[in-house]
């Protein structure tokens, strides 16, 4: 078989910028506030309260699904008499005791291995056993 060889015209076209139009443009203003992550969580915040409220206020039952804005009042007047901030506080102090009395047991462990290990290197001929 004979090789060929086939050359391909060139093709040069012109590209018309007049087509595609301004390719960077000032954001408007209303683009610029919702470009902000704090303004779409806000929104997000606000949406939620008020589907939140209609229901309440559809359910007409305060025991089972209180309105936001009752929600929001209790929150505010027990914040600002120290009730709440009372409550918190006696809440981490019972959090912090279960957490000395777990880490407290382990610490005396830990202690007495550590002991056990310094009087070894302390070129004791023998390893002194603290007991159980």
């Amino acid at each position: 078989m004979d090789n060929i060889v086939v050359q391909r015209p060139e093709f040069v076209r012109e590209v018309e910028t007049s087509a595609y139009g301004v390719v960077e443009k000032p954001l408007t203003t209303g683009e610029k506030i919702f470009n902000n992550a704090a303004v779409r969580k806000g929104i997000l915040l606000v949406l939620l309260a008020v589907i939140w409220q209609v229901y309440a206020t559809m359910l007409a039952n305060p025991l089972l699904f209180p309105k936001f804005s009752e929600t929001f009042a209790a929150f505010y007047e027990n914040i600002m008499n120290g009730v709440l901030l009372q409550r918190g506080w006696f809440s981490i102090k019972v959090l912090l005791m279960g957490y000395v009395a777990g880490k407290t047991p382990e610490y005396f462990a830990w202690h007495k291995r550590r002991s056990a290990r310094l009087l070894y290197r302390g070129r004791t001929k023998f390893l002194i056993d603290l007991g159980p």
